[in-house]
């Protein structure tokens, strides 16, 4: 179930539930909340959370709270920094182009072949 910002489309809560039953009952798995949110850039950005897990017995819980300590939009990265560096001996499996890459960047054969 999702509780979303009307006006600035931010999801505020998520609960998650194994059942519709547990739904019904409200007895959710975990929750996710947005405890604060604030404009970056031009952006709605939530800059601290929290996660809850109820315990299955229903008498401990497990919450971690995430906080935003620094965001960028519309940085320039070096492409190195993207670019996959492929060890010795590693082949790539391309199942969209149907190929078998070897470690210099050489294409082979069809993965689909034995």
């Amino acid at each position: 179930m999702f509780h979303i910002d009307s006006e600035t489309g931010l999801v505020l809560k998520v609960a998650s539930y194994k059942t519709p039953d547990d739904r019904l009952a409200k007895i959710p798995l975990w929750i996710w909340t947005a405890d604060a949110f604030e404009t970056i850039e031009g952006h709605p950005v939530v800059t601290r959370c929290t996660s809850l897990s109820p315990a299955s017995d229903r008498d401990v819980e497990r919450w971690t709270q995430f906080t935003t300590e620094s965001i960028n939009f519309n940085k320039s990265y070096p492409a190195a920094q993207f670019t996959p560096k492929i060890m010795a001996g590693v082949n790539i499996i391309d199942s969209d182009g149907n190929l078998i890459i070897d470690d210099k960047g050489n294409p082979g054969g069809d993965p689909r072949r034995p």
